[in-house]
């Protein structure tokens, strides 16, 4: 299960938390399903993965299933991409008693900068005292799920900055 918060984050303020970072990773991902069930393929710049997640009746929480893949397997399911190919910088740092994760967009999504932080329960990430470096909550919005990222781009608000 994957329970999760999301949050918009301002670039003045990304350049402050991307200090705090203990690891930096370089992603692309791609998707070769989308909707209510999702089929991702992800490098991490090490490892190459391939994950289904499948929504649940809370929005907080997804089915999540990610296993390692070859590089062949990542290359040869490509060719299947819905969409663009995402890429980010990925700057990974602890927070209270959470691992948070910085995502800085590339390519066509450069600007965008999201946070997120994952829980172990749907209680605890309900109950989570917005961080100081947030600007925006877009936990359920849709518009800014890495799949809709992928086939939409960025959201007509974002196009405008």
């Amino acid at each position: 299960m994957e329970i999760e918060r999301k949050f918009k984050v301002d670039s003045e303020r990304a350049r402050e938390v991307k200090r705090l970072a203990v690891c930096q990773k370089n992603i692309e991902q791609y998707y070769t399903l989308v909707g209510g069930i999702e089929e991702r393929y992800r490098f991490d710049g090490e490892n190459y993965y391939h994950t289904i997640k499948k929504s649940t009746e809370s929005d907080l929480v997804r089915e999540e299933i990610e296993d390692e893949c070859t590089a062949e397997e990542y290359n040869l399911n490509k060719q299947y991409k819905i969409g663009d190919v995402i890429s980010k910088k990925r700057y990974i740092f602890p927070m209270s008693d959470y691992n948070c994760e910085l995502d800085e967009y590339q390519g066509n999504l450069k600007g965008l900068y999201v946070c997120e932080i994952e829980f172990a329960t749907e209680q605890e990430a309900e109950i989570l005292d917005v961080p100081w470096f947030c600007k925006e909550d877009i936990t359920f919005d849709k518009r800014y799920k890495n799949q809709s990222l992928a086939t939409e781009g960025l959201p007509s608000i974002e196009r405008k900055l």
